[in-house]
């Protein structure tokens, strides 16, 4: 079968391909997590919620079990960066392990 002769679209297929290709890589560039260096010293429950992929829940839940610290920092409850990364670990196993 020659994908020439396939229509898809008025677009032609090699531009075709380079939209398709754009789209992936812009999806793939916002599921990336982000480098620890890049990350602040102290997050918020928010932050760290977004970056474990967790709820607010599991957050609260995960605190009483001594997995995160919170750091109550100016009035704010603050996560201390380097036991998040610690938790996302965590976290990453816990999920594998449920598949």
């Amino acid at each position: 079968m020659d994908i020439e002769k396939i229509f898809l679209s008025p677009i032609p297929v090699p531009e075709l391909i380079d939209r398709i290709a754009e789209q992936v890589v812009n999806r793939l560039r916002a599921t990336e997590q982000p480098k620890p260096d890049d990350l602040p010293e102290y997050l918020t429950g928010n932050e760290v919620e977004a970056l474990l992929k967790i709820s607010r829940t599991t957050r609260y839940k995960y605190t009483k079990e001594g997995i995160l610290t919170q750091k109550k920092i100016g009035g704010k409850v603050l996560f201390k960066r380097n036991e998040v990364l610690k938790a996302l670990n965590y976290s990453q196993i816990k999920k594998k392990a449920r598949w």
